[in-house]
């Protein structure tokens, strides 16, 4: 889900990742992926829950893009 800086929200990428490991690298490949296809200067932040993998992936984007918050 995209939030854009007017509120308007939109899906961006639905994908079924039930037959793969939830590993926190997996994760910050998938989020990657969708960054590259937007551009990571128009990215602000991510939000998620507090996962272990998803703090790990989230930790794995921030040191690859320092203008991303982790939220």
């Amino acid at each position: 889900m995209v939030l854009t800086h007017s509120r308007k929200e939109y899906l961006l990428n639905l994908e079924d990742l039930s037959k793969v490991k939830h590993t926190g690298q997996h994760i910050a490949n998938v989020i990657e992926e969708i960054i590259n296809q937007i551009s990571s200067e128009k990215f602000v932040a991510i939000v998620s829950d507090n996962g272990s993998n998803i703090a790990s992936a989230h930790g794995l984007i921030v040191q690859k893009y320092p203008n991303i918050i982790n939220i």
